[in-house]
């Protein structure tokens, strides 16, 4: 699949994701796909999303082009990017200096969601 599809399946999850952890601020623990609201026909392309102390990480393998789209397709964000030496390192914006956890594994790209609520 081509790497701006894939971007955009990022995309897709990672909206879900955000609108779960809005309407459940106190969630911890691992997100499952089946409590998140996806289009009907969405094909999870192999993404995870874990919530950890009122942050949520969505994260799975997407090659830098695609990482690269998808900051630009949310306007230059910083928390999105690859999780590298534990931290999120951003195609534009370089060392976040945003903490990536242990439980995301090293290289993925990642969206970080802190949740305001």
């Amino acid at each position: 699949m081509e790497g701006k599809a894939v971007a955009e399946n990022f995309l897709v999850y990672r909206g879900a994701a955000r609108e779960f952890i809005a309407n459940n601020p106190g969630f911890d623990g691992t997100v499952s796909a089946s409590s998140l609201d996806l289009p009907d026909g969405y094909n999870n392309l192999g993404w995870s999303c874990r919530a950890n102390s009122g942050t949520l990480y969505v994260y799975g393998d997407l090659e830098a082009g695609g990482i690269r789209y998808t900051v630009n397709k949310l306007d230059g964000q910083i928390n999105v990017g690859r999780k590298q030496g534990g931290t999120l390192v951003s195609p534009i914006h370089g060392d976040t200096g945003i903490s990536v956890p242990g439980f995301v594994p090293p290289e993925s790209a990642v969206a970080v969601v802190r949740n305001t609520s």
